[in-house]
Parts: structure tokens; C-alpha cells; sequence
């Protein structure tokens, strides 16, 4: 136990210029804002009040995917929530002057196994067995 510390901290996400907050421009399509500079994309975002709630939803506390998918697209689809997911890495990508992020994203990803099925990320891992092919 003495080799584990536990570090606490705050998110904290910087706020958008007055200038941008203020305006209600819809947000390009996903095809257009791939096209755009992080600058010039992180702008577009920031003027379509949608995505300001995104942002704003997704800095206070976690949601899932199929979710997102509905609000942005009133729908959950395979399809659906790819165009999500595009988005939400545009979103990660769009930089202020400053170097920050629209939206800062973390992600935790769950996968369903098979009974008995295991990995190890350790190399050296003991566990593993090597199995001649």
C-alpha cells in the first residue's frame, strides 16, 4: 500500500472569448471542419451554441457515446455514432490561440470478453504462455 499515491485534482477547461459565446453560427459539417486549421475550427465550434453545450456537458461529468450520438444527431446508429465520433476527435483537435483544446477529452473504454479469455500488457508477463505455431 505504501507504493500508491492518490493525486486529486479538478478539471478545469478554459472559457470561451465573450466574443465567440455570444454568437449562434451553426457548425459546419464534419467533411468541412476536417478542412479547417485548429484555429479556424476551434471558432466554428465555439460560435454554434450546440457544440458550446457539448462542451460544457461533457466538462462536468462523462456521458455515453449512444447519448452524444442522440443529441447531436437525434439518433444512435452505428453510422451515427461514428459521425459522433469524428466529430468528438475534431473537437480535441481544435486549438485556441493558445494551444487549448475545444473540448479536452478523456475516453474509458469497455470491451466484453469470451470466458476465459485474458490479456497481459507485460512483455515479461509470467502468465504468458507461448504457443509454438
Amino acid at each position: 500500500m505504501d507504493r500508491v499515491s492518490v493525486i486529486e485534482g479538478n478539471r478545469e477547461t478554459p472559457a470561451l472569448a465573450a466574443a465567440l459565446s455570444q454568437v449562434n453560427q451553426g457548425c459546419p459539417d464534419i467533411a468541412t471542419l476536417q478542412t479547417l486549421t485548429p484555429e479556424s475550427r476551434f471558432i466554428a465550434l465555439a460560435q454554434d451554441a450546440t457544440m458550446r453545450n457539448l462542451r460544457t456537458r461533457l466538462t462536468q461529468q462523462p456521458d455515453r457515446l449512444s447519448h452524444i450520438s442522440q443529441l447531436l444527431h437525434q439518433g444512435e446508429s452505428p453510422e451515427l455514432r461514428y459521425a459522433t465520433l469524428k466529430l468528438l476527435d475534431l473537437c480535441s483537435q481544435a486549438k485556441n490561440d493558445k494551444g487549448e483544446p475545444f473540448l479536452p477529452l478523456r475516453g474509458h473504454l469497455f470491451q466484453r470478453t469470451l470466458n476465459g479469455l485474458w490479456a497481459c500488457a507485460n512483455a515479461g508477463c509470467e502468465g504468458r504462455k507461448i504457443v509454438a505455431g
